[in-house]
């Protein structure tokens, strides 16, 4: 078989099975990865202006929204080609890069696939698989985390799950939001990733100190939110009665010198 041919059997191989992934790509993309490339050379991301989208993602100072799935699936693509959250965020997926990802950079977590195992190891904090490990990264770094109803996996159920099993999983379900899960409808998941950055979470108010006095009416807050406090100069946090402060968010307070007042 001469070189010619096998070139061929690659990239025919290598074309379907990217094709079973649901990745689309041409017979010349395929060969030129296996001829390889000049570090110079054009990439798949590279722009007519020679601009690289690839090389310089880091460098655009957007906050990441992570899509985390456990397959190739068609649900995550709609939200990957969305130009209304690209251009607010680095949109992420953790599959596509083998689940490395820069957590610092990411601010939020878009959940597939939580499966009725996935929903009780995030609870146990038990993480075999790199999907969990990532996800309950994500937790313990207190990132805000969105999922589809559609996603889990239990509440198509309903009708037909024991109400022993059922309060159990509504309880692990209930334990997930207060860390900071927030489920939302499907064709609301855009909407809810927007929310956080084109509405401010907090409304400002005047405050004798100096300083200002905000309010945070969610059940949840993060580190994320005393970063954006101190972004607006903040000194006091106005809490509803009930919310849960995670410990980052405690630390994060008493590092810059912030306190917490129940409404």
């Amino acid at each position: 078989m001469d070189t010619g041919e096998l070139t061929d059997r690659i990239t025919a191989r290598v074309k379907e099975k990217l094709e079973e992934m649901g990745i689309a790509v041409s017979d010349s993309d395929i060969e030129a990865c296996l001829k390889g490339k000049e570090d110079d050379a054009p990439c798949a991301s590279c722009c007519a202006d020679g601009t690289c989208d690839q090389k310089n993602a880091a460098d655009t100072g957007k906050k990441v929204l992570l899509i985390l799935t456990e397959d190739h699936g068609t649900d995550c693509h709609a939200l990957l080609e969305n130009s209304e959250l690209a251009g607010t965020y680095d949109v992420q997926c953790a599959l596509l890069s083998d689940y490395k990802t820069e957590m610092d950079r990411v601010d939020t977590v878009v959940l597939f696939n939580l499966t009725c195992p996935n929903l009780s190891k995030l609870c146990s904090g038990m993480a075999d698989t790199p999907y969990l490990q990532t996800a309950l990264q994500a937790i313990m770094s207190g990132k805000r985390l969105l999922v589809s109803s559609d996603e889990i996996e239990y509440l198509r159920y309903e009708k037909s799950m024991p109400a022993p099993m059922w309060k159990k999983m509504s309880g692990e379900l209930d334990f997930l939001k207060s860390c900071g899960l927030t489920v939302v409808p499907k064709d609301q998941l855009v909407l809810a990733a927007m929310n956080r950055t084109a509405e401010s979470p907090a409304s400002e108010e005047s405050c004798e100190t100096g300083g200002c006095e905000i309010t945070i009416r969610r059940k949840v807050v993060t580190e994320r939110d005393l970063i954006d406090a101190e972004r607006a100069g903040a000194s006091c946090i106005h809490l509803i009665r009930g919310c849960i402060i995670t410990d980052l968010a405690k630390e994060a307070a008493a590092r810059k010198g912030i306190r917490f007042c129940c409404d």
